[in-house]
């Protein structure tokens, strides 16, 4: 009697503990249904025999499927693949490549998936194993259409963008195959023209009448200027083209600085303009010096030009871990603020400059620039507060590029 009582309980023990671990694989069952349920993509979980053993809206919505998800569990796959067919953009290769995934039982992730109506998925396929058992697989599906249309507006935008590019080149190297030409054609006859207005200058040919000196004057002065214009053109233009290279030496940045405010200073004492130069020590550096002489006799040159008379020319050099700064501050009418971007511009001329009272080309800063940049330094200005501008040259020592 004991014993059977015991078998009894036993019994009923392990019905109750069968009835629990049912019920808590109905919960757990319960849980993964809703979250997947919940999820934004569409989700597919099968068994080993491909039967539906939970899936979401987001699947039938995507596959058009016209049955509540559970109403679908239980149901065999495979004839949901035939019917989703109609919807593929490759209908066999959808059903052949899902047969191949299904038969490898590899895991797949981000395969695209194209549509009939011009929409897009994203593929993920996870094959599920309990030790060496191959116990089902879950689908899932992410609509991308959105970003397949947005990736293919920036290939478009960048293909655009890239032919603008091209199309710009090709006619900025017009332009500067232009400004070539039309300089060497026309420094030939102004050359001439000078040569025989400085003939006209000869005693030996006569005296000339103070009407015709002055006009000899002006085709002499306008033709230096006209000259010096085609001088600075070929020159940008060869710079910008890298078909002039820098002569590289090792020397100090400072000897350059010397050189330059020297040939500066009768300049500066004609408009009574006080030269402060401060020169700070520091290493040689790898340079040209003639090309780097123009950038320093462009910068001197334009802070007298603008500076009123009895103002201050500051020059400046001073060494420090990131190599040599060079600054030209002046005191002069400064630039506007609304023009800032177009400082080192080709021709650019400050619109409160009055004409004809001071003259230039234009093209001094954007030689500068190019000089600079080629030695693989930077370029920049600011305007002072107190009225004026500063500015400053950084070069590196890392050599002539």
């Amino acid at each position: 009697e004991e014993e059977r009582e015991g078998l009894l309980s036993a019994q009923l023990a392990a019905r109750m503990d069968a009835e629990r671990s049912r019920e808590e694989v109905a919960e757990q069952y319960q849980r993964l249904a809703s979250l997947i349920a919940s999820m934004g993509e569409a989700i597919l979980v099968e068994d080993e025999s491909r039967r539906i053993v939970v899936v979401n809206q987001a699947f039938c919505t995507m596959f058009g499927i016209q049955v509540a998800p559970d109403l679908l569990v239980g149901a065999d796959c495979s004839d949901a693949a035939e019917q989703a067919r109609v919807l593929m953009a490759g209908p066999d290769e959808f059903v052949t490549r899902i047969a191949e995934i299904l038969e490898t039982r590899q895991l797949v992730s981000g395969e695209e998936v194209s549509f009939a109506d011009g929409s897009c998925a994203e593929r993920d396929f996870v094959p599920v194993f309990v030790g060496d058992a191959y116990r089902g697989h879950l689908w899932i599906y992410r609509d991308i259409s959105e970003r397949k249309i947005s990736e293919q507006q920036r290939e478009e935008l960048l293909a655009a963008t890239t032919r603008q590019n091209e199309k710009l080149a090709e006619l900025d190297q017009m332009k500067d195959d232009f400004i070539f030409s039309v300089s060497h054609e026309l420094r030939t006859p102004l050359t001439s023209i000078m040569t025989s207005a400085a003939l006209l200058e000869n005693p030996a040919l006569g005296s000339l009448a103070r009407d015709q000196r002055r006009f000899l004057d002006i085709i002499t002065r306008n033709s230096e200027r006209m000259l010096g214009v085609l001088g600075e053109l070929l020159l940008l233009a060869r710079l910008e083209g890298d078909a002039l290279p820098l002569e590289q030496e090792r020397g100090a940045l400072t000897d350059v600085v010397t050189a330059s405010v020297n040939s500066i200073r009768v300049q500066a004492m004609d408009k009574r303009i006080t030269l402060d130069v401060a020169l700070g020590e520091g290493p040689d550096i790898d340079l040209d010096p003639l090309r780097m002489g123009q950038v320093l006799d462009n910068l001197l040159s334009n802070a007298i030009k603008f500076t009123p008379e009895d103002g201050v020319v500051r020059v400046r050099t001073a060494y420090d871990e990131a190599g040599w700064e060079l600054r030209v501050t002046d005191t002069g009418i400064g630039i506007p603020a609304e023009e800032v971007d177009q400082v080192f511009a080709r021709f650019y001329r400050a619109s409160n400059v009055e004409e004809g009272v001071v003259t230039g080309t234009g093209l001094g800063l954007s030689i500068a620039k190019a000089i600079v940049d080629l030695h693989r330094g930077r370029i920049s200005f600011l305007n002072e507060p107190e009225g004026g501008t500063t500015f400053s040259v950084r070069l590196a020592d890392g050599g002539v590029g």
